[in-house]
């Protein structure tokens, strides 16, 4: 048996490794390019001058962000001598490998068996949304979904013998979470998920309720739908083609999301659920994952960070769905055949994903990686600009190999170009919230920042040539860069 999981992780090591490897010029993702340049600051800087107040580090602060990422990404290409690029790549690898092992490690805690944990691994690694975060980009979303399988793993652990280093690990990787991404705040709910399901076995086998199933099972369906009268959903419609105030584009805005980040799991996650909730004997394991869904579900149409944050769960839950179904068509289908083919169903779909990922375009033409013509540009406005201002589009993109204040800043950049004026920066908290809206808002935004900027104004400015009505009043000026695509005028100049 342990020559046959040494040869699992190995093939599904393997597997990652392939599946990781770059077929774009460069890095993926809008929020990659921003973490890139705060990593950036922090090498140029020697330090993260976002960082004024201890709750800056976990971007509880205004005008701070998560920094356990870009202090990572630092760190190692300190240590490495790597540029940022590539160090983005190594670790965006290391983190979609530490994920495998961190859900094969959590399976065992409530089946230990070979098989279900290379499941579990597997449907965790190969995932549409694992992969996402994972593929050559440093959206900080990554590590948080690669460390909560061990953040569970700790509780898990801490329940079935309690040992003070369990307890010491589940707060670290707490901090941790809490370092990578906001959502860190939904393990709240993990954590209340937990301390039932310490209970309510107890009360359940004292009560021989034969109902119980029948009645979780109405709650979920109640909870599922009761969302969509209470809750104004904000994120949940913002990918989808479906839009309008009405309950049913809600219903179907969520529909759409999760199809198209957890695809064909999603069928296997529902089979999974019922399968355990009809269990004879539900452990606390059991009971551990049955609540954890259930306070989820009424929140799932409020932000996609709620279905993101039960791609661990969902990922067990679709485990147990297809080993029952495997066994209930086993009479039709031999047991090989029919998992050959699902694992090949669920890894097409995610290399699917990963095509509409690497060739889905924004309204000006350009797509989810960095063209080597705005790599390029880049360089140039690093090199010839003497460091001054610029203007334009890409910005986002652009600030992530140079070094000075661009059209696009985010929240930290304020403080890495001495954009505000600190003297007189008046934080306050804001007011505790009386809705389920603006409790969202405030665990985002617990702090408001009134203060003045500095106003900067830009010496250059980026045009596109597909943007023909932007670039025309610059027609006949003095061009300093143009590749084509992407045009620099000195505005001095003009």
């Amino acid at each position: 048996m342990i020559r046959k999981e040494y040869v699992a992780i190995t093939i599904l090591t393997l597997l990652n490794i392939i599946i990781h490897y770059p077929i774009t010029p460069h890095e993926l993702g809008d929020d990659s390019f921003f973490i890139h340049n705060t990593a950036n600051s922090i090498l140029d800087y020697s330090y993260a001058k976002w960082i004024i107040h201890p709750l800056s580090f976990f971007g509880l602060y205004p005008y701070s962000y998560a920094s356990g990422v870009p202090y990572l990404l630092a760190i190692y290409s300190l240590i490495s001598g790597l540029e940022m690029e590539t160090t983005i790549y190594i670790i965006s690898l290391s983190l979609g490998i530490l994920g495998m092992f961190a859900a094969y490690v959590m399976a065992g805690e409530f089946i230990n068996n070979f098989y279900f944990k290379s499941l579990v691994a597997f449907i965790f690694s190969t995932s549409p949304l694992a992969l996402k975060f994972t593929i050559w980009t440093v959206s900080t979303r990554g590590m948080f979904l690669m460390l909560l399988p061990l953040f569970i793993w700790c509780l898990l652990n801490m329940y079935k013998k309690y040992q003070h280093r369990y307890l010491f690990l589940s707060a670290l990787f707490f901090i941790s979470l809490a370092s990578a991404h906001k959502m860190f705040v939904l393990t709240l709910l993990v954590i209340i998920a937990y301390l039932f399901a310490i209970i309510l076995p107890r009360i359940t086998k004292k009560a021989h309720l034969k109902l119980l199933p029948h009645m979780l099972l109405l709650l979920f369906i109640f909870l599922f739908f009761v969302q969509f009268s209470l809750i104004k959903s904000w994120w949940t419609l913002k990918f989808s083609p479906f839009h309008g105030s009405n309950w049913y584009y809600l219903l179907i805005g969520l529909i759409f999301e999760m199809l198209a980040r957890y695809g064909f799991l999603t069928l296997f996650t529902l089979t999974g659920l019922i399968v355990i909730l009809f269990k004879n004997d539900r452990s606390e394991k059991d009971w551990f994952l049955i609540i954890t869904v259930l306070l989820f579900t009424p929140l799932l149409s409020h932000s996609m960070y709620f279905y993101e944050a039960l791609l661990t769960f969902f990922s067990l839950l679709s485990a147990f769905g297809i080993l029952y179904l495997i066994k209930l068509f086993d009479r039709f289908i031999n047991q090989r055949y029919s998992i050959t083919f699902i694992l090949i169903a669920l890894i097409c779909f995610s290399l699917f994903t990963l095509r509409v990922r690497y060739t889905n375009t924004d309204p000006l033409g350009y797509s989810n990686h960095m063209y080597a013509s705005t790599y390029s540009l880049a360089k140039f406005i690093q090199k010839d600009t003497g460091n001054r201002p610029i203007s334009g589009v890409e910005m986002r993109r652009v600030s992530a190999i140079v070094t000075n204040p661009t059209s696009s800043l985010s929240e930290p950049d304020y403080f890495i170009y001495n954009l505000i004026d600190k003297q007189n920066l008046n934080i306050q908290r804001k007011p505790f919230p009386m809705s389920l809206d603006e409790l969202f808002k405030f665990v985002k935004y617990p702090y408001t920042g009134n203060t003045s900027t500095i106003k900067y104004n830009a010496q250059y400015v980026v045009k596109t040539s597909d943007i023909l009505a932007s670039t025309q009043p610059y027609d006949g000026k003095s061009k300093i860069y143009d590749n084509k695509l992407e045009r620099v005028w000195d505005l001095k100049e003009v």
